[in-house]
């Protein structure tokens, strides 16, 4: 499978999901000023996604209900 190399042009890939049908291995996209997608992410299920949101930092796994997660997210994309 081939993706556009950066997350804005990821965000129109696939097939858009609703955030309550999110399945393993779907992309979840974040905006920080609410409009322009800035961030692209892997969901794990159970209410937790994994990314490197902080290039001074490893990967790391988050709660899909953290304050950040929840002030950015736009929507999210099945792509396989």
């Amino acid at each position: 499978m081939q993706l556009p190399r950066t997350s804005g042009e990821q965000a129109h890939t696939g097939t858009p999901i609703k955030f309550n049908d999110m399945k393993k291995g779907d992309l979840m996209f974040f905006a920080n000023n609410g409009t322009t997608i800035s961030h692209v992410c892997i969901y794990m299920g159970n209410g937790k996604w994994i990314s490197n949101l902080n290039t001074a930092k490893s990967i790391q796994i988050f709660s899909v209900w953290g304050p950040w997660a929840q002030q950015k997210f736009m929507w999210a994309q099945r792509v396989i």
